[in-house]
């Protein structure tokens, strides 16, 4: 008598590790912010270094959303001579993508987004048209 095993797979579900979920709890306390502000957020509050690329699958998996905001930067430049030093400020404007918190109820979670919808099982004789159908005489 032979015996035949089956392999069954389990899909554990998705959670944020510990930079995604800092940076989740920093979106709690600021709102909206820029990367550059959440990551000096993290390292002073959290002593920890952020990268963008830890935090992607947070927009994929619509924990977090952007948007392109417009800023009013000022950018301060000291040059040193042996003279003395010439400090230069400029104003300028910048576009920046701003992060924000997107709530449980209005995300559409990865696996709703990423099902694929079943074909419809045909049988054989359903899936041939009238042209497939020919008389056959005994």
């Amino acid at each position: 008598m032979a015996t035949t095993q089956t392999k069954t797979t389990t899909r554990k579900e998705w959670a944020p590790n510990e930079k995604q979920k800092m940076f989740l709890e920093t979106l709690e306390k600021l709102g909206e912010a820029t990367f550059r502000v959440i990551k000096d957020y993290i390292s002073k509050n959290y002593g920890e270094t952020i990268a963008t690329g830890s935090v992607n699958v947070l927009t994929t998996k619509q924990y977090v959303g952007t948007k392109d905001c417009e800023f009013e930067v000022e950018t301060t430049t000291t040059h040193h001579y042996p003279t003395g030093d010439i400090t230069e400020t400029k104003k300028s404007k910048k576009t920046e993508k701003v992060y924000y918190l997107i709530a449980e109820a209005d995300r559409d979670t990865f696996e709703k987004s990423n099902t694929k919808v079943d074909k419809k099982e045909i049988s054989a004789e359903d899936d041939l048209d009238e042209t497939d159908l020919v008389d056959m005489e005994d």
